[in-house]
């Protein structure tokens, strides 16, 4: 997701159902974002770091539906 995403849809859409979206400030919702962004880059790193340059076979396909 962009930050665009994030700070248009993501942070009005965070409250309860039947509430008013979330309105925050320029400032709180850049900050929102780049904790959001960095977290995100952090795992990808990991996950990367643990599993980048093996090679993977798919075993067998199972679908929950129809």
């Amino acid at each position: 997701m962009t930050e665009t995403e994030y700070r248009s849809f993501i942070i009005p859409g965070s409250v309860k159902p039947g509430e008013s979206p979330q309105v925050l400030d320029e400032e709180s919702s850049r900050g929102a974002w780049g904790m959001v962004d960095t977290n995100s880059r952090y795992a990808v790193d990991g996950i990367m770091k643990k599993y980048g340059g093996h090679k993977y076979r798919l075993k067998e396909t199972e679908f929950a539906k129809g």
